[in-house]
Parts: structure tokens; sequence; C-alpha cells
């Protein structure tokens, strides 16, 4: 485990919202931040509900196709980094996606810049 807490959007000041029960699909929501949203990145470098002791197999995949648009989607973990990995900048403590930082996928970028709290 490199980091376990709520995971909030720097830009917006919202954190993510952790789902119990959920499906491949999902889409990741933000919503006030609450003490019951908790995230653990894991040494895989992948995002998962939890505090990393009974975490559903289930990650942050940053590149699912959602109705036409590109979203932060939850899918069952493949541990094989690509739209499933997240790096950590201890100086920051931001979390992010280097995959989607790219001209491509800028608002998506933007939107997926995450502070650990």
């Amino acid at each position: 485990m490199i980091a376990t807490g709520q995971l909030k959007n720097a830009g917006t000041g919202k954190c993510a919202q952790a789902k119990s029960g959920m499906a491949n699909g999902d889409v990741i929501t933000m919503t006030d931040c609450s003490a019951k949203d908790i995230f653990t990145l894991t040494w895989h470098e992948d995002i998962g509900p939890g505090d990393g002791t009974k975490t559903p197999n289930h990650c942050w995949d940053t590149e699912m196709d959602t109705n036409g648009v590109k979203s932060l989607c939850y899918w069952e973990c493949h541990k094989q980094h690509g739209n499933q990995l997240y790096k950590y900048l201890p100086k920051t403590k931001q979390i992010y996606n280097p995959g989607t930082c790219s001209s491509w996928f800028e608002s998506l970028c933007e939107q997926t810049f995450f502070e650990h709290i």
C-alpha cells in the first residue's frame, strides 16, 4: 500500500465517492467530502475503494467509454497498469494517471488530478 485516504479533486474541492456494490463501468462521482469515502493506492499502482484490507476487486479505470464520453469508472482490477496506472507525487500529494495526461486527454487529465488528504 502506498497511500490510503480521501481523494479530493484539486480543482473543484470535491472528493471521489466510494461506492459499495459497484459493477464494471460504474462512473466515479465527485461529491462533498465524507469520512466514509476512503481509497487506497496499492503497490500495484492502482486505486480501489476501502482501506486496502478488504478492498473489492474494482479499480479506477480512466479510459472507459461511457455513452461516447471517456469517463473515470470502476472496472475489475487487472494489475497491468495502462488505464489503471496511477502515480503519486509526494511533494504535492497528487495522484494522476500518466496515460491520460496527453494532448488527446487534456480535459480528462485536468479532471483526474487528485490531492491525497
